[in-house]
Parts: C-alpha cells; sequence; structure tokens
C-alpha cells in the first residue's frame, strides 16, 4: 500500500466524490490518513479496494473510523445494475483508542481485515447486507489474545445510506463479535442482537479487550428468552464438507446426512430455532442440499437441486436428541430409511 490522499484523478470519479462528499459532511475540514492500493485489482493486484481512509472520532468511545473505497462504482458507471453502485456497499469499521493509549498513527490491520473480507466479495461474488454474520476463522487481530473471532454486519449508525450518480449504496459497518455471540445471533435474530449491543455501545466501535455480552447474565437471559420466543431467523446453513446421501440398503433408498462433528452444534441450533416454530431450514453441501420441512407425517423425496425431508414434531424432537447424543450413527422409528451420522 501507498499512503497517498485518493484524489489525483485524472478521469471521472463520481463515486469516489460520493464518499468523499459524506465523509465531508461528518468530518468537516479534516485531512484524513489514507492508504491506497499500489496494483489495483484490475490491474492483476492482490488487493480488491482501491483504498481506505481512516478519521479519528470523538465518539463516545474515542476511536478510529475506517472507510473503504472499491466495493462500489468509483469511477464511471460500469453495471448495467441501475438501481445499485456496484456491490451495493462499501465497508467501515470503527476500533476503539482504548484507555491510555497516546496513538497518533490509526492501526493498520483492520485494513487487511477489510481488503480480505472484499476479497472474498470480489471472488465469489457474495454480498454482505445488514444482519448478516461471518466467522473469521481466527482473532480478528492474529496473534493477539482478543476474544474477537467473528464480525456481524450494520449500516453504519452515521454514514448511513448515500444516493450516488452511479446507484444507491450503504456503508455496511464490521463489527468485531465473539464466538459465543455468533452462536446467540446464529440461534436468534442477528439484527435484535446488534441492538442489544449498541445499548451500551451507541456506535457499534469495536474493542478488543471488552469481554463477551453473554457474560452478563442479565443480557444473557434476555438474549435467552429471545430465543425461545422468536425461534431463529437463520433459514440456511452452509455445512462445508458434510455430506448429503442417497445410499442403497438391500435395493431399499436411504437418505443419509454426514455431518462434519465441527457442525453439529449449529445444526441443532437451527432445527431447534426453525423447526420448533414451524419453519423450514435448508442445510447446503458443496454437492447437494437438504431441506427440513414441519409436518404432520414422515417422509423424504429427492427433487432438482437436492432432497426434502418432511417431518413430525416427534421426529424434530428424536433427531435433536440425537445430535445431543454425541452417537456416531442414528436412525428413527417414525422414518427408519433416514439416517443422521457425523464424520
Amino acid at each position: 500500500m501507498s499512503n497517498d490522499n485518493g484524489e489525483d484523478q485524472d478521469f471521472v470519479a463520481a463515486g469516489w466524490d460520493s464518499i468523499d462528499a459524506s465523509l465531508t459532511v461528518l468530518y468537516p475540514g479534516v485531512e484524513p490518513t489514507h492508504y491506497g492500493t499500489i496494483v489495483k485489482w484490475a490491474l492483476g493486484g492482490p488487493d480488491p479496494l482501491d483504498g481506505v481512509s481512516i478519521f479519528r472520532n470523538a465518539g463516545p468511545p474515542d476511536h478510529w473510523h475506517y472507510v473503504s473505497y472499491g466495493l462500489t462504482e468509483l469511477y464511471v458507471k460500469e453495471s448495467e445494475t441501475e438501481e445499485f453502485s456496484g456491490y451495493g456497499f462499501e465497508f467501515t469499521f470503527r476500533l476503539a483508542i482504548e484507555s491510555g493509549e497516546e496513538e497518533e498513527t490509526p492501526p493498520t490491520w483492520p485494513i487487511g481485515l477489510m481488503q480480505n473480507l472484499a476479497r472474498y466479495v470480489f471472488q465469489t461474488g457474495n454480498v454482505f447486507d445488514y444482519g448478516h454474520r461471518i466467522p473469521l476463522n481466527s482473532p480478528i487481530l492474529k496473534g493477539s489474545q482478543t476474544l474477537l473471532c467473528g464480525a456481524m454486519f450494520v449500516v453504519d449508525p452515521e454514514l448511513g445510506i448515500v444516493e450516488s450518480p452511479n446507484g444507491q449504496y450503504c456503508f455496511l459497518q464490521i463489527i468485531g463479535t465473539t464466538s459465543d455471540e455468533l452462536d446467540a445471533a446464529e440461534a436468534w435474530n442477528t439484527k435484535k442482537f446488534i441492538d442489544i449491543l449498541a445499548r451500551e455501545n451507541k456506535l457499534l466501535v469495536t474493542s478488543l479487550h471488552r469481554p463477551s455480552i453473554m457474560d452478563n447474565p442479565e443480557v444473557a437471559t434476555l438474549i435467552k428468552e429471545g430465543i425461545e420466543k422468536d425461534g431463529s431467523t437463520c433459514g440456511t446453513l452452509y455445512v462445508g464438507d458434510s455430506e448429503i446421501l442417497e445410499e442403497r440398503e438391500e435395493a431399499s433408498p436411504e437418505l443419509t446426512f454426514k455431518v462434519l462433528e465441527k457442525d453439529v452444534a449449529s445444526v441443532r441450533r437451527l432445527i431447534a430455532g426453525r423447526l420448533l416454530h414451524g419453519r423450514q431450514l435448508t442445510l447446503v453441501s458443496p454437492e447437494s442440499s437438504l431441506v427440513l420441512v414441519p409436518a404432520d407425517f414422515c417422509d423424504w423425496n429427492k427433487g432438482n437441486e437436492g432432497f426434502v425431508v418432511n417431518m413430525s414434531a416427534n421426529l424434530v424432537k428424536n433427531v435433536l436428541s440425537a445430535l445431543d447424543s454425541g452417537e456416531k450413527r442414528c436412525s428413527f422409528d417414525e422414518l427408519k430409511d433416514f439416517v443422521i451420522a457425523t464424520k
């Protein structure tokens, strides 16, 4: 990366100017620290974002405010989608300046976080939105002792949604979260969970040193009650290298769901949070999908894109018990040709 101000453009930069305009309103007269990408993604460079600007924000709490340039159409309009600019969002991130710190230069590691998340978007085409969440599979700052190892996303509370010459976009803020917070949001409703986070942290500033809010008994009880009352809004779960197979035993077809041990807890949470509340759940593996549907009867069938299992309330209860048991292979009286195995 090179440190520059991102202003030397010899061509139309309507999208870039739109971001600058929003930041000028929030930080009038303030010159940000700006890191620009040396070799742009379009020219074969490794970093998809053209740059990140960083401002100091008094909060409360006092923090660094990072804003990306590159997920929207920064220059001329190229996509055929008139409504949105590029992917429809730019990342922001707010990092607490901890008590006793006298840093005049903002840490650069959040830029790497933003680039990694943007790289995922560019490579897969999957976009993030308000209420989404993602495990990071390591501490948010690698090598640190922080408990934060995941992220949730919210519309930036100060920058919001913008109408630009290239279409609408939002400033989408990354929030550092703990693993048990991710689990609780998955079992419930990520937007409602973020609302609870914001009660004590209005700007949703990420602090590397904070504990999980689940350590607060009152908050944990409130979230548990929400889960029991509302169930989960997460209707689809990607189950990695789990397998969904139609196997034959003595000429009789048998549907087997071979779930990775690391995914058992999430599968169990979402079966309880969806089917016990009358909602279906779709489990997606690399090769197929399995749709679990609450019903008054039990059967399964194969469709064009995967398998559908209709599950009575009693079968749901027994599947949950099987997932709790730790047994490697379980079949069910209600649907003898349906098997759940762990691997």
